[in-house]
């Protein structure tokens, strides 16, 4: 089984992989590619940050239900 820090590797290179291919099957020129590529890589970030607060929430959330539970009982 490998481990988190090999699979996170792993994500990134064949993010890497695929992003390069994406671009250039879409027409980037390889003179442009390098700000393509940061700019799918700032995207695919700010998704990830979006997407985190969700969470967070979420276990406010239980935590909040949690201790209002305790405070009842």
């Amino acid at each position: 089984m490998l481990s988190s820090n090999e699979e996170v590797l792993r994500f990134i290179r064949e993010f890497e992989d695929s992003s390069r291919e994406y671009l250039l099957s879409h027409g980037t020129s390889e003179h442009d590619l390098e700000n393509a590529y940061l700019e799918l890589q700032w995207q695919f970030l700010q998704t990830i940050l979006k997407a985190k607060p969700i969470s967070h929430k979420r276990r406010s959330l239980q935590s909040l239900r949690q201790n209002s539970r305790a405070t009842i009982a």
